[in-house]
């Protein structure tokens, strides 16, 4: 699947790490590494893990992780070079759909206030801001 010209989103692979981390590396403002689950740990625990690919190099990344009470937490990485190009909708749009399909029952996600982009990409999807604490904002996604 294509999210704009020349982008492939596909499963993200156990090769995929070293890129991952790049990838987090260029996206966290504090330069702080998350702890990356492989496609085989977040399959095996019922999750997903995709990833956007262009020209080679991955430009971007969403899992959702399977949590109690039958809800997915959401998280994103958007290489700078490709933001505001859809690569992050075509992800969350892919990311929703699976989450219907596999019968989530909510999804939702942390984000900065002062993202402003992002609240926006959200919000368009169906995402409602449902808590905040300082400067953190948590979205929810109700599932049919």
């Amino acid at each position: 699947m294509t999210a704009s010209t020349g982008t492939i989103l596909r499963p993200a692979e156990d090769a995929d790490a070293s890129a991952l981390a790049q990838l987090i590396a260029n996206v966290s403002a504090s330069g702080e590494l998350e702890m990356l689950l492989t496609s085989a740990a977040i399959a095996s625990a019922g999750g997903l893990s995709l990833v956007a690919e262009r020209d080679g190099k991955l430009i971007g990344h969403v899992i959702v992780e399977r949590r109690e009470g039958n809800l997915g937490e959401v998280g994103i990485h958007i290489h700078e070079r490709a933001r505001g190009q859809g690569v992050g909708k075509a992800l969350l749009e892919r990311a929703i759909s699976w989450a219907v399909d596999a019968g989530l029952a909510e999804l939702y996600l942390s984000v900065s206030s002062e993202n402003a982009t992002s609240l926006s990409l959200y919000s368009s999807l169906g995402f409602y801001e449902d808590a905040a604490e300082g400067n953190s904002v948590t979205m929810k996604l109700p599932l049919p």
